[in-house]
């Protein structure tokens, strides 16, 4: 597991995911206009405002998607860190604990 918190969430991935949830409510309210015009004589606006609201919906989903697994991925890692200590490296072996294990006379 890579470490997120050495790639805070940046401003770009910010930016990223409230463009697509931009993106997504504009397309929504697109598709509400149209529905709004839908009648015998303008037929053709159902069409657009379906297309309209499956893209602004499918928009929606990936930007929550988007910004809940950046939020999981750092509150796990935290998790991760609260849970251990930081890493210790050893003391080198000397001759006399090679002896004391038999590895050598």
């Amino acid at each position: 597991m890579s470490n997120p918190s050495d790639q805070p969430i940046t401003a770009r991935r910010i930016l990223q995911i409230n463009a697509q949830a931009a993106g997504g409510i504009l397309a929504l309210f697109y598709a509400w206009l149209c529905w709004q015009m839908v009648s015998p004589e303008w037929w053709g606006f159902w069409l657009v405002a379906v297309l309209s609201g499956i893209g602004g919906g499918i928009l929606m989903i990936q930007a929550i998607s988007q910004a809940v697994r950046a939020i999981l991925s750092q509150r796990r890692w935290r998790v991760l860190t609260r849970q251990g200590t930081t890493p210790r490296a050893d003391r080198q072996p000397v001759h006399d604990d090679f002896k004391d294990i038999g590895m050598i006379r």
